[in-house]
């Protein structure tokens, strides 16, 4: 699993699952929200200029060049798109 630093103790992980990408939300041991995807969709929504990916506890907002993370309502961070992409990179090469 690769993990990026979110805040306050929180990361989000990124696996492979099967033949999709799960994306986990961790609060040091215990996941607090969870979305498995197709390496496809998460490919288009980086190449999106905006988008708005995912209904429920994770959400990914993309505008321009940066994704915002949010969880329960509350924005945790905006990573770089690119950076996201190399990590789904790394993970399709496996």
């Amino acid at each position: 699993m690769l993990t990026m630093k979110i805040n306050n103790g929180l990361n989000l992980g990124i696996e492979r699952y099967e033949k999709k990408v799960r994306l986990v939300v961790l609060d040091r041991k215990n996941e607090l929200a969870c979305r498995k995807e197709i390496f496809s969709n998460l490919r288009k929504f980086i190449a999106a200029k905006e988008a708005h990916a995912f209904k429920g506890r994770l959400q990914l907002f993309k505008q321009g060049k940066h994704i915002c993370i949010e969880v329960k309502g509350e924005k945790l961070r905006t990573v770089a798109a690119i950076t996201f992409g190399n990590c789904l990179s790394k993970l399709k090469a496996e």
